[in-house]
């Protein structure tokens, strides 16, 4: 490892934080690689220069964001980088984006197809169309909203006297 990091000279801001920064930053540099335990929460203290508490709570949050996962018995390992992590999340984003692009488009489609065809009973397809949505909007972590889930409001059938 480098040299000491004191968290706490001139920073402000919790410890596990900096502690986390400067984890995260070893991560993005390659010297804790994906699929390698990083050091022992005893070797990590003593690096620090901090408790072993702030020491969980640096490797608690890099966890909850997605970089590292705990072993019980065996250590904590680098599940991704920082720059694999953004890269998958602009793809999510990206996906949502065009998941909206289509529902939309839906939505479109629906109220033309209403027009041309008064006729035909669309409610149900639009219904199914617009589940499938919903549920690809779910898996994303973006639930559509009640009001834009709503199918488009078909036309009342026209009377033609017959």
């Amino acid at each position: 490892m480098c040299g000491r990091l004191s968290p706490l000279d001139g920073s402000r801001g919790p410890s596990h934080r900096h502690v986390a920064d400067d984890i995260r930053t070893r991560i993005g540099t390659g010297e804790y690689p994906i699929g390698m335990p990083i050091p022992s929460t005893v070797k990590l203290t003593e690096h620090y220069s901090v408790s072993k508490t702030v020491i969980r709570q640096a490797v608690a949050q890099l966890q909850q964001e997605g970089l590292l996962e705990g072993h019980g018995g065996k250590g904590v390992f680098v599940l991704t980088t920082p720059a694999e992590q953004t890269a998958e999340r602009v793809s999510v984003e990206d996906l949502a984006q065009r998941v909206n692009a289509l529902s939309d488009d839906l939505r479109d489609l629906a109220t033309r197809i209403t027009s041309i065809a008064p006729d035909r009973d669309l409610a149900g397809e639009v219904t199914e169309l617009r589940g499938l949505v919903v549920q690809l909007y779910n898996r994303l972590g973006h639930p559509l909203s009640d009001e834009s889930a709503e199918a488009p409001a078909s036309p009342r059938r026209r009377d033609t006297g017959t």
